[in-house]
């Protein structure tokens, strides 16, 4: 037989026949409940020691962290600024090596010009080289046909006197 709990619930005061079977179960489920109950306080008071430790254990590595994301922070500011300092430095470094390079291309333009001016002038002394030595072989040339014609009008000179002389001995012998 089952307990109907409406029909109780409505009429409070009024008594009621129960089987002993119930009221044992009942009471054999609140014993239940009461130790299982007992068996929750502990497992709460443990979990809150054990809470009350983690939020120790939580704060102490809270502070450490803390500690150590300023040390880091620190740190961080540390290098930016000796980042900045580098990097201001190297651009100052850039600046001069820009500016140096702008000077040495300067010269090296001049040099370019000058080393033109010097080319021409190189080329103009081999033209030059080019036409004395063009001139000498045609003086050169004129001096042997001057030769030739020296040489052959002496020969002609000579065979006209040497003609003479042998005609002028054939008379004589004649």
């Amino acid at each position: 037989m089952s307990i109907d709990w409406g029909k109780i619930g409505q009429k409070k005061d009024k008594d009621y026949k129960v089987k002993g079977t119930v009221l044992l179960e009942m009471k054999e489920k609140q014993a239940n409940q009461e130790k299982e109950l007992l068996t929750l306080k502990e497992n709460v008071s443990s979990l809150n020691g054990k809470t009350q430790g983690m939020q120790v254990s939580l704060e102490a590595t809270i502070k450490e962290k803390d500690k150590q994301i300023k040390a880091l922070i620190e740190e961080k500011n540390d290098l930016q600024n000796k980042s900045d300092t580098k990097v201001a430095s190297l651009q100052g470094e850039i600046q001069e090596l820009n500016t140096a390079k702008a000077t040495l291309e300067e010269e090296l333009d001049a040099a370019k010009t000058e080393l033109s001016g010097y080319e021409a002038l190189k080329k103009e002394r081999d033209e030059l080289a080019k036409n004395v030595e063009t001139l000498e072989d045609d003086l050169r040339g004129r001096d042997f046909d001057y030769f030739k014609k020296y040489v052959k009008e002496k020969s002609a000179r000579a065979s006209q006197t040497f003609e003479e002389q042998t005609q002028r001995e054939d008379e004589e012998q004649q």
